[in-house]
């Protein structure tokens, strides 16, 4: 008896084979065209699904937000038309380093909902980057605080997996001395979750205790870190409570 269930479930099994590599290749009909060269690439995702869908094709550069005539991602030359229209002044960096987060394999797995209502597929992955400024784009460059050459880090709306990004000025800040571009391109994200967490969110200024649920190490670290730096001294105890542990 049992033979014959196993027989039939191997069989079933074998069956399956076909359709699974069917799927796969259908999967790729949608595969963008790989990259001629790494020295102008992005990563981009053209639909859900596991590490296969991480794909290097040609990009002169990404854009790292929404504005209101062109959408976050990949760009055969900069849009400078369209961001001319904005009244933002926008930087174009050229990458060192990037962060990896979580969140960025959510939006492979397709589960991040403000991706697929913002970019939808395909998409560049990637919220925080450090390189060089290579081009300033705006009504008034001249006029701001960053020049060609500065070594910079910051945030995007998407398309950090990139070569090259442009971001609004608003979301660069100039690397210190102290860190490297390696350091610089893999920590905003975190801090800023916590910052926001804590200080926006919570409108807290001082606490003797910190107490502290998240699923993460990074931020609950800069949690503890904006609370020592804002009120010039540690708080008295800290509990943290991590599923990474």
């Amino acid at each position: 008896m049992y033979d014959i269930i196993y027989i039939f479930v191997l069989s079933a099994l074998i069956g399956l084979v076909p359709l699974w590599l069917f799927y796969k290749k259908l999967l790729k009909l949608n595969d963008p065209p790989k990259a001629k060269s790494l020295k102008q690439a992005a990563i981009s995702i053209p639909g859900a699904g596991g590490f296969d869908r991480l794909c290097i094709t040609d990009s002169v550069v990404t854009l790292g937000a929404n504005i209101e005539n062109c959408k976050s991602g990949i760009y055969s030359k900069v849009p400078k038309e369209a961001l001319l229209q904005n009244k933002d002044t926008y930087v174009m960096v050229e990458i060192h380093s990037i962060g990896i987060n979580y969140a960025d394999c959510c939006i492979r797995w397709g589960l991040y909902e403000s991706a697929k209502e913002y970019v939808g597929w395909p998409i560049t992955p990637g919220f925080e980057f450090s390189g060089k400024v290579v081009e300033i784009i705006g009504k008034d460059t001249a006029n701001n605080r960053f020049k060609i050459g500065d070594e910079v880090f910051g945030v995007s709306l998407f398309g950090a997996y990139s070569t090259h990004v442009v971001v609004p000025i608003k979301q660069l800040f100039h690397k210190p001395s102290e860190l490297t571009m390696d350091e610089c391109g893999g920590f905003l994200c975190t801090a800023i979750t916590a910052y926001y967490a804590l200080f926006e969110l919570g409108g807290l200024h001082f606490l003797p205790h910190i107490q502290t649920f998240t699923a993460e190490k990074a931020a609950s670290f800069y949690k503890f870190e904006h609370v020592s730096q804002v009120t010039k001294r540690p708080p008295a105890a800290v509990l943290i409570h991590s599923a990474s542990g």
